[in-house]
């Protein structure tokens, strides 16, 4: 295999038998020949003395060689985001202040967040509670209420929560659509001006879909760091007569790298949830 691949290799050819000529071997006829047939191994790469000798004299084959460490870590580094998203030159914040208000920026994604942790908590449980209803916030035409300020919140039995909305009838369609999209797996019963809410058992299919709804959850509150992203990242194109390209370019790559951190911070809190979820015993 060896000697085929370097006979249709003349560079290589002329190499190999320039190294055995030096040492007073006519290595072009013993190719011919195929005296040395029994060569086979050929990696391209560094070039470094083979185990066997040809009339006392090393010939060298070439072998790549890698570095493990290097390659595993800029593996993990790719897997994590961090290869894609690092911002290649670090900014000290007099460089960056008049173009970009980090500390908001931080804020603002910090607390998109906080409200995904706490929607988590109220929301995904797998005993459903009466507390759960009485903060649910629901949109209105006239703005967002907790529910318990537009309605009254009862627990009937351990499987019934009934929602009295006598008072602000009008108000039923949008009560109704802020609990079936809270992830709580619970689809509300109308009669009139009155909710009824089937508390479900925990089953196994109803852990799953509480599952199911944390990531859905989670990718909701991706998209509003998207939207913040987006809005800085306007605001930096908005800089572009009075500052360099490079300045720019390194700002954007650290609103990316901000952006990426908090959600990474999201699918840990999901991944938790849903272990939670999924394998708790209550």
């Amino acid at each position: 295999m060896f000697l085929h691949k370097l006979l249709h290799r003349p560079r290589l050819l002329k190499e190999c038998t320039a190294i055995a000529n030096g040492n007073g071997i006519n290595f072009t006829t013993k190719i011919q020949t195929k005296q040395y047939s029994k060569i086979n191994s050929w990696n391209y790469g560094h070039c470094q003395p083979m185990t066997e000798n040809l009339a006392g004299s090393s010939l060298y084959h070439s072998q790549r060689q890698y570095s493990s460490k290097k390659i595993k870590k800029k593996h993990d580094a790719k897997k994590s985001g961090h290869y894609k998203h690092s911002p290649k030159m670090a900014l000290s914040p007099e460089e960056y202040e008049d173009v970009l208000d980090l500390d908001k920026m931080t804020n603002q994604m910090e607390a998109v967040v906080n409200d995904l942790k706490q929607e988590f908590i109220k929301n995904l449980s797998l005993r459903t509670s009466l507390g759960s209803f009485n903060s649910l916030v629901v949109n209105t035409s006239d703005g967002k209420y907790p529910l318990n300020q537009l309605g009254q919140v009862v627990q009937k039995s351990p499987q019934l929560i009934v929602i009295n909305l006598a008072s602000l009838p009008q108000y039923v369609p949008e009560v109704k659509t802020a609990i079936e999209q809270s992830g709580m797996n619970i689809n509300p019963q109308q009669d009139g001006s009155t909710l009824f809410i089937p508390i479900p058992k925990v089953t196994m299919e109803h852990r799953e879909r509480l599952a199911k709804a944390a990531k859905n959850l989670c990718h909701k509150s991706k998209d509003r760091l998207k939207d913040i992203q987006n809005r800085y990242t306007k605001d930096v194109k908005k800089s572009k007569v009075d500052h360099s390209e490079d300045l720019l370019r390194s700002i954007n790559e650290l609103i990316l790298s901000t952006t990426h951190k908090y959600s990474l911070d999201m699918d840990t809190m999901m991944e938790t949830k849903q272990q939670e979820l999924l394998v708790s015993k209550h």
